[in-house]
């Protein structure tokens, strides 16, 4: 059997799965960042990772069987810093955290933002992991740069696992100084900032066995025999593997607590196109393939800041009704767009292609008949917009979008896909699994494991598409939907002066 684990920004989800693929327990923890008075967003390192153990527990203290393997998908975009005694410099910097303007400012004057996407496919922003690298280099004045490690949180899982960590390749090539050409750290890059290799951890592939669950730890865990751990990866490219995004012209769309859009390439390509709109390319776990990712920060956590916020009321109906809080909202929602009403999505910044971290977010058209459902659709249109200013920049550039395939807790929802495939004027389908992230973990351990040939073979044997989304043959709703993404690119243009934080 095989745990394959997603790691995320707020909660973490696990799935044990047979050697065939099938689910057979599933868990899921929650955590909350940490909102500082300064302004500044962090992680508590180590309840997350207690929270990752309690999982584990939960699933060994359900089910009888050796634990072949667990793998780990990681969200992407934080910094935790660590000292030669693997103890805490710095808790883990989330992606969207504002700090390190000033370091932002000295790297732009050192390298161009083409020069510098030519070696990382990452743009210039804050929410860069170099910048927050630089900001620790900057200000975390009690230890000595050479006794410092900048690393992931998939490399402090492996620290708090007590095994060596290694940095899989589609995670370090989302750390700001990883060369995507030649898989290794920039040492053009590391001299410019004044780091060295030993302030990273090796790099790899994903699918490797990078070590086994110490005894001591194993009792912890109830596991029962020998457990292999296996290099996971960023998550955005193990959700794209883990809906069989492997090959270029399939896209994979994640409607998770960040919403994201993600294309494959076989090959880096730092197209203008992709450098002026801040998307990041990154390699795959996928083999030798690389990602384009675009993505708007605020997705399911506008949804869930709803919920806190106004969704008393329905939240009561729905728990009468027996009904999950987001399908009941969901499907209250009119059926058809509101001309004047438009929802701005950037509660965490903006995303690409602005990747401007002081945006806020905006509602816009409201009048004395505007309910709760109104919003719960601008907030749904918002997004789908976002996602196509991406998706026009892509197709501009010369992508060919051939298939979109949704996944994340978002594409549970057949009236959001319709939604969405109105908007984008693209068929949409939903996927056959639970969890992408803890699907792609189960996949790269069957590789590790010689279970598969390939990711191909894998992907064949275990992904099925569930259902397809065409836009409704509608020409009225057609031309509004039209009419407001028009309207929609200019808003934030006009305002962004005025809701910058």
């Amino acid at each position: 059997m095989i745990i394959g684990m997603d790691i995320g920004t707020t909660g973490c989800k696990g799935i044990l799965f047979d050697l065939n693929g099938k689910e057979l327990f599933q868990t899921y923890r929650e955590y909350d960042l940490v909102f500082k008075q300064n302004g500044f967003i962090e992680q508590n390192s180590i309840n997350t990772i207690n929270l990752i153990k309690e999982s584990i527990k939960e699933i060994t203290s359900n089910v009888t069987g050796n634990i072949d393997a667990i793998c780990f998908s990681v969200y992407g975009g934080s910094l935790t810093a660590v000292d030669n005694s693997d103890q805490i410099i710095q808790q883990t910097i989330a992606a969207f955290d504002p700090r390190g303007k000033k370091e932002l400012e000295w790297l732009s004057s050192k390298i161009s933002e083409e020069d510098y996407y030519k070696i990382t496919g990452m743009s210039f922003s804050v929410g860069n992991p170099l910048v927050k690298i630089l900001w620790v280099k900057n200000n975390v004045k009690s230890h000595k740069l050479k006794d410092i490690r900048f690393i992931s949180f998939e490399e402090f899982i492996y620290l708090k696992f007590n095994i060596t960590p290694k940095i899989s390749y589609s995670l370090a090539s989302n750390l700001g100084v990883f060369d995507n050409n030649d898989k290794k750290w920039s040492e053009d890059l590391l001299e410019l900032c004044g780091l060295e290799c030993g302030n990273f951890y090796d790099p790899l592939e994903s699918g490797e066995i990078i070590g086994e669950v110490p005894a001591v730890l194993r009792d912890e865990l109830g596991l029962t025999k020998k457990t292999r751990i296996v290099s996971g990866g960023f998550d955005q490219c193990c959700a794209a593997l883990g809906a069989g995004a492997i090959k270029e012209g399939i896209v994979a769309n994640g409607m998770g607590t960040v919403e994201s859009f993600v294309s494959v390439f076989d090959s880096f390509t730092p197209h203008r196109d992709f450098i002026r709109s801040k998307m990041i390319q990154n390699c795959h776990v996928a083999g030798d393939k690389y990602i384009l990712l675009s993505f708007v920060f605020s997705s399911g956590s506008i949804l869930k800041w709803y919920r806190d916020i106004f969704g008393y009321e329905d939240s009561l109906k729905a728990s009468k009704a027996h009904v999950n809080f987001y399908e009941y909202i969901i499907n209250k929602i009119p059926d058809f767009p509101n001309k004047d009403i438009f929802f701005l999505p950037h509660f965490a910044g903006s995303g690409t292609p602005e990747m401007d971290q002081n945006s806020r977010g905006l509602i816009t058209g409201l009048n004395l008949d505007t309910g709760r459902d109104d919003v719960v659709r601008a907030i749904l249109e918002g997004l789908a917009y976002e996602i196509k200013i991406n998706m026009e920049i892509m197709e501009g550039s010369g992508l060919s979008i051939k298939e979109i395939r949704a996944i994340g807790n978002g594409s549970r929802s057949d009236r959001w896909l319709q939604l969405k495939s109105d908007i984008l004027e693209k068929s949409i389908y939903s996927m056959d699994i639970n969890e992408a992230g803890c699907t792609a973990a189960f996949i790269l351990s069957q590789i590790a494991l010689g279970k598969v040939k390939n990711f191909k073979e894998a992907a064949t044997r275990i992904l099925k598409k569930k259902k397809k989304f065409y836009p409704e043959d509608n020409k009225e709703l057609k031309s509004i939907y039209r009419e407001k993404f028009g309207k929609y690119k200019k808003i934030y243009p006009s305002v962004k002066n005025m809701i910058q934080g």
